[in-house]
């Protein structure tokens, strides 16, 4: 049921329960408050309604300042006396509908169908414009993206194509005064590359940097949102930094919407050629680890001491030892390496806090370089995904105690290795009951499995009797069960959340399975926890 906000003034909302139009509606009812404005909601369609306004100046003023506010809107004019000043003025600032007391009930109703279709077509306006603003922004961000790519892949051949790029582009890039900023956000969700939140930080990114003569702007993993900027004149480093403050400040605001989140900006320094780019994101990425010594959230690598190396805490050799453990599934030494590395290694990144973040990257790479070496291996035992997630946890202590928790579950998975081909099934199904609601098939569980797809059908045949298909089902239509029973969630939802896109096929099968259709299923559940609530 569509929520409808309703503004009254001298008006009751009990008025309106008896309008068969509105029934259709949720409706939330507020006093109008000409003087205060807070409570009017830019997105929400509202219906106001007025009764004999006694200022009419003061209700025109008003309803120009919502109109401003709110486009999805209808006004509705109560009137007992014909009053021709007032008309006009109605005519003038765009009433939607005025109606005579005494009203029969048809004819309230009548104009409240006009307000309501009023509101329908100017509600479907603006998502068809939301729409097409998303599409273009989706598009224009994929082109940033592209010569994002290309600047930090590809830095000279850019600097010597720069002419031809910014006509293909219709960027304004110049030779000179670069410098590139990192957005991260402490929690992983938020920082997708779809999300919503990323397109808004970087609109705000675009309208905040005032100064900058060209911004290309991109994801990039871990990091989030990315930027490269071009300071085509002369801007003084402190009003650059200003306008990094403030845009700090305003993706803050956006905790209203979001919920709490913490946010770091790092800046690096400016560099002269685009071939120097990658230099200036790689100390705006590690300046923001000086968050947890110096408090602050905007950081810019010009002000920060100068970088030193990891090895000078945490030598080659070490590192080394802690993989050969994790390759192994050495289970107790890996627990020994890093008891020793809490004690005397870690305090000492508290006196250059990038190591922290240099440290977790080195293992990653370090794993991911087993992980292709052992291609034929079974169960892919680096979700690139988890160290991502790493990185957005700011308190670099923490961050290692979860890095070695996520290097325990590989050793665990190693030795799971060794026994492959008596744990075909288990490690299966396993992964199935943990991630039934997304998309899996035959040739994805195989993968997961480092398999062929027959050679993994077969085995997990042998070893259970079924197919997985079979299986997967059963967990499914399991969960759904479950969900029909104790929550009071759609149809359609549940479905979602047990992994069928499909309605019709999901009835289909859970009636197959169960014999009955899900709201038969449901009313069944809700009789027999009646009957047991009874008899205690």
């Amino acid at each position: 049921m569509e929520r409808l906000n309703v503004y009254l003034q001298d008006f009751s909302i009990d008025e309106l329960k008896e309008i068969r139009c509105l029934k259709e509606y949720a409706l939330f009812g507020q006093e109008i408050n000409m003087t205060d404005k807070s409570n009017l909601k830019p997105d929400a369609p509202a219906l106001f309604i007025f009764r004999n306004p006694r200022n009419s100046t003061e209700l025109w003023k008003y309803i120009r300042s919502v109109r401003a506010r709110k486009m999805n809107a209808a006004f509705l004019l109560l009137i007992s006396r014909q009053d021709f000043a007032l008309l006009y003025g109605a005519c003038q600032n765009g009433i939607t509908a005025v109606l005579m007391e005494p009203a029969s009930r048809n004819e309230m109703e009548e104009q409240m169908k006009r307000c309501l279709l009023r509101i329908a077509e100017v509600t479907q306006a603006l998502r068809d414009r939301a729409q097409l603003e998303e599409y273009e922004f989706d598009k224009q961000h994929r082109i940033m993206e592209r010569l994002l790519f290309n600047i930090l892949e590809k830095p000279e051949e850019v600097d010597f194509l720069l002419p031809e790029i910014n006509k293909r582009y219709r960027t304004k890039l110049g030779e000179s005064n670069y410098q590139a900023f990192v957005i991260s956000v402490n929690q992983y969700e938020l920082c997708s590359k779809t999300s919503h939140f990323l397109k808004e930080v970087t609109l705000l990114a675009i309208h905040t940097l005032r100064l900058a003569e060209e911004i290309i702007l991109g994801y990039k993993e871990p990091y989030g949102l990315i930027g490269i900027v071009y300071y085509g004149k002369d801007v003084s480093a402190k009003e650059r930094k200003a306008e990094y403050l403030r845009l700090w400040e305003k993706t803050m605001n956006l905790q209203e919407y979001y919920g709490e989140f913490i946010v770091t900006i790092g800046v690096g320094k400016m560099v002269q050629r685009i071939s120097e780019v990658s230099e200036s994101l790689y100390q705006a990425a590690f300046s923001q680890e000086y968050r947890m010594t110096l408090g602050k959230y905007t950081l810019f690598a010009d002000e920060l001491p100068e970088p030193k190396s990891l090895e000078e805490y945490v030598p080659e050799r070490k590192l080394k030892e802690l993989l050969r453990y994790v390759i192994l599934g050495d289970v107790r030494h890996v627990n020994s390496w890093f008891l020793e590395f809490h004690q005397n290694i870690e305090p000492k990144f508290l006196e250059y806090p990038p190591a922290f973040a240099e440290f977790c990257w080195k293992v990653y790479r370090a794993s991911a370089q087993i992980q292709a070496e052992r291609n034929a291996g079974h169960i892919v035992i680096f979700p690139e995904w988890k160290f991502f997630k790493l990185q957005h946890i700011f308190d670099g202590i923490l961050r290692n105690r979860e890095l070695e928790i996520l290097l325990l579950e590989i050793c665990h998975m190693m030795q799971q290795d060794l026994q492959e081909e008596q744990d075909v099934a288990t490690q299966a199904i396993a992964y199935m009951k943990v991630h039934y609601a997304e998309p899996i098939n035959l040739e994805y569980m195989a993968e997961k499995c480092g398999l062929s797809t027959s050679y993994f059908s077969r085995k997990f045949k042998e070893q259970t009797g079924e197919k997985y298909i079979d299986v997967l089902t059963d967990i499914r239509v399991r969960e759904a069960q479950r969900l029909l029973g104790i929550t009071d969630m759609p149809v359609a939802e549940i479905v979602e959340a047990v992994g069928y896109c499909d309605d019709k096929h999901f009835r289909r099968i859970f009636r197959k399975v169960t014999g009955m259709n899900p709201l038969e299923f449901r009313k069944k559940m809700q009789k027999e926890n009646e009957l047991s609530e009874n008899n205690i």
